[in-house]
């Protein structure tokens, strides 16, 4: 891997640090300690490469799907947003299951963006019912 991709793989991470920032001001908990946790392995990973944090990277992600599933639904799935995030879903699938065949470090890291922007436009779906 060179040296730049491997930046730009780990820097990526940075992108949650929006929709965390979102989750604090406006008290979603739940995806706020689900960020921090996301956040923090990953970029700890991601910088280290240290294989331990392999499968703890993986359960925090599949972690973060299921929360915003949830605050989604809480949000009783309600457009604009939702809209918005299913658009952003299909993106993120095309970036993990075809661009990381041709280019795994770029293709994840466009996955990283993406999952940060569908756990921002979740957040957002959440908050437009409250």
């Amino acid at each position: 891997m060179d040296r730049y991709s491997a930046k730009f793989l780990t820097w990526s991470n940075f992108a949650f640090l929006i929709p965390l920032v979102l989750a604090i001001y406006f008290h979603v908990w739940l995806s706020t300690f689900v960020l921090i946790g996301v956040f923090s392995i990953s970029f700890l990973y991601h910088r280290s490469e240290e294989k331990r944090f392999k499968h703890l990277d993986a359960l925090l992600a599949w972690l973060l799907i299921l929360s915003n599933v949830w605050i989604c639904y809480l949000g009783k799935f309600a457009a604009p947003y939702f809209t918005i995030v299913v658009v952003l879903v299909i993106i993120a699938l095309y970036f993990y299951f075809y661009e990381q065949k041709r280019n795994r470090i770029l293709g994840h890291s466009f996955w990283h963006i993406f999952s940060s922007l569908i756990t921002l436009f979740s957040i957002l779906t959440f908050l437009q019912i409250k």
